[in-house]
């Protein structure tokens, strides 16, 4: 990453003072607010001990060289609540490791909205609940060219909060189960190319809403995980939606604990993630676990970073690097951190802009 490194003690760009062209790979790099070091891979004890002498902050494993930043594309962040309902939209840039805002949602504010991305360049916020208690049939695009927002087609009857989404191919976005006066295990598809909504086959059992989310692996399957029924009970549960033959089929379950609102996001075509979320005891999670659709398989990755947190979103740019942000973890949280999947590890990211907030909605564009 050229001479810059995002330095998340002070949340800016910092000059690495050495050229990352001749550092390995995989180097673990620090600052001692003069300077820059780094030990070779496998050198993480020795900075582990230096840290604690000498207070030095560790860093991320060190990237490949090319100019500040990391993986091309953007993250948003839409909506959520603060305290108050929000209608805040907001945009990441890893490639300069910067927060920008964008065009502000179509009013109503709301909370606990879903978010899906189609192509390369349109986003999309549903439902929710607005400032008024009043739970949303919205359906509102945005154009990340044009930076603006317009509606579209409201979603089928009920209005609803806390969704699943996922999107497959360019055209189609899906909502799934939820809460709308009841649990609910409908799935509906929105066409954009014809703004219209279409009834799909229900979920299987138990209806369900506090989803951890949704992700879509390859054009042809979304899944849906986690959540509570309505007796209360935290679920496990991995279902797969087949949208070639309009069909679902149970999977294997997430890893014990049982969890709802973790953070979900998906990557190359085979795996699908899990990121914090509150288990069957309301505590808060570290836990993040990963789904082989190939095996059908879970297994457990590295925690995410602190804190533990619930209500967070999650979105993936490229083909290794997954993001989480936002989120409640003693209060409202305005973290950004990203994992690589080849690596097995998270780092830090630049803190969202204020405010703090929980139940958002995200997507992203590459």
């Amino acid at each position: 990453m050229g001479k810059y490194k995002f330095n998340p003690f002070t949340k800016t760009l910092d000059k690495v003072g050495l050229d990352l062209a001749n550092v390995p790979k995989g180097s673990i790099l620090c600052f001692d607010g003069e300077k820059w070091t780094y030990l070779p891979p496998g050198e993480a004890g020795k900075i582990l001990k230096a840290q604690g002498e000498n207070n030095l902050p560790t860093w991320g494993e060190s990237e490949s060289p090319g100019g500040p930043g990391g993986v091309a594309g953007y993250g948003f962040a839409e909506g959520g609540y603060s305290g108050s309902y929000l209608s805040d939209l907001d945009r990441y840039s890893d490639s300069n490791y910067t927060w920008s805002s964008r065009k502000d949602l179509i009013s109503p504010s709301r909370r606990s909205l879903g978010g899906f991305s189609l192509g390369s360049n349109y986003g999309f916020a549903e439902m929710g609940m607005d400032s008024d208690g009043n739970t949303l049939k919205d359906c509102d695009k945005y154009s990340h060219s044009s930076d603006a927002w317009s509606n579209r087609q409201d979603s089928p009857d009920p209005a609803r909060i806390e969704v699943a989404d996922f999107s497959l191919g360019s055209d189609y976005g899906y909502t799934s189960a939820g809460w709308g006066g009841a649990y609910l295990k409908d799935c509906d598809r929105y066409s954009d190319s014809g703004n219209s909504w279409s009834s799909r086959s229900d979920m299987p059992d138990p209806a369900r809403r506090y989803l951890c989310g949704g992700f879509s692996l390859g054009n042809d399957y979304g899944f849906v995980v986690g959540g509570r029924d309505s007796s209360g009970n935290k679920l496990k549960d991995c279902d797969r939606y087949t949208d070639s033959s309009n069909s679902w089929i149970g999977r294997t379950d997430l890893p014990s604990p049982a969890r709802q609102t973790s953070a979900i996001f998906s990557l190359e075509e085979d795996y699908g993630f899990s990121a914090g979320g509150c288990d069957e005891y309301s505590n808060d999670m570290f836990d993040c676990n990963r789904y082989s659709n190939s095996n059908d398989s879970w297994s457990n990755r590295s925690d995410i970073p602190f804190p533990s947190r619930q209500n967070l979103r999650g979105f993936s740019l490229g083909n290794d690097n997954g993001f989480i942000e936002g989120g409640n973890g003693n209060g409202y949280l305005k973290d950004c951190d990203t994992y690589s999947n080849s690596n097995d590890s998270w780092s830090n990211r630049p803190d969202m802009p204020d405010p703090t907030r929980q139940a958002l909605a995200g997507f992203s564009l590459e």
